[in-house]
């Protein structure tokens, strides 16, 4: 986040410069302090306030921050005649392909069980962009993947992926393996240069929603189809996500917060997913 505010969120996110210059005199230096502050806004939106290390949330902040994490974040359609034979293929070849990888660690698959039918989602963590570069490089060369890549293809009808930074609020908490309970992907698409405010009004809610339940990942998009978001929450069952999202609702905080940032969303989706 080290460059000038201005630009970044002028070619970034689409938004235009939150402030205006002061009709009074002023120095170079007080513009600096200016434009400090929408960055100081942005890197604690994104990356925390520095100032809460001494406990569990500042400490899982610090270490997003520190070894920048890059979360690709992989969608499959799979025609229906293949979905189990595929299923078996990712289960059997990923985790030989994680072991492979130097810098990157499969964080969860998943398939699609309510919604987009056929879909399954494959999430992998990788050391900064460093690590997607040196897992994009192996792949061309390493018989795993290739072998993979040819007995899959003919199973497919799309695939495409997103390269994503997790919110700060929380460390991702994946699950590999099928434990029993259900996914919930949801995934918002924000009109360009909402980004910010959409995710400061969503804060502001969140305390109330932990009573009940909170996200296990949260990311938005850096390259693929930008100004997208994603959640993932975790629920014993349907009928307790019902329970918890009804209770949820009781509590003002998050209705007016879900309320403020419908107008920043101009198209969002749920699906359930099933680990494994």
């Amino acid at each position: 986040m080290s460059l000038l505010i201005r630009s970044m969120i002028t070619s970034s996110y689409g938004a235009r410069a939150a402030w205006a210059v002061p009709k009074r005199a002023f120095s170079v230096a007080s513009v600096r302090r200016e434009e400090s502050k929408p960055s100081s806004l942005l890197k604690t939106i994104l990356h925390g306030s520095g100032e809460e290390e001494g406990d569990e949330h500042g400490h899982e902040v610090h270490e997003n921050q520190v070894l920048n994490y890059i979360y690709e974040i992989q969608r499959a359609d799979v025609k229906p005649e293949y979905a189990e034979q595929y299923r078996e293929l990712v289960a059997s070849v990923y985790p030989q392909l994680e072991e492979s990888y130097a810098q990157s660690h499969a964080m969860g698959n998943y398939e699609v069980v309510v919604g987009g039918l056929g879909g399954f989602y494959h999430i992998w963590r990788h050391e900064g962009y460093k690590g997607f570069d040196a897992a994009l490089k192996q792949q061309k060369t390493c018989p795993i993947y290739t072998k993979f890549l040819s007995t899959a293809l003919p199973m497919l009808q799309r695939r495409q992926n997103y390269l994503s930074q997790a919110f700060s609020f929380k460390k991702p908490e994946l699950t590999s393996g099928d434990d029993g309970c259900v996914y919930e992907m949801r995934t918002y698409h924000l009109h360009p240069g909402n980004l910010l405010e959409w995710e400061r009004s969503w804060l502001k809610g969140l305390e109330a929603r932990r009573v009940y339940a909170e996200p296990k990942g949260a990311w938005f998009s850096r390259v693929g189809k930008l100004h997208t978001v994603f959640h993932v929450w975790k629920y014993d069952s349907m009928e307790e996500r019902a329970r918890i999202r009804e209770a949820a609702w009781q509590a003002k905080a998050w209705s007016t917060t879900v309320n403020e940032t419908a107008h920043f969303v101009h198209k969002q989706t749920s699906e359930i997913l099933r680990p494994f």
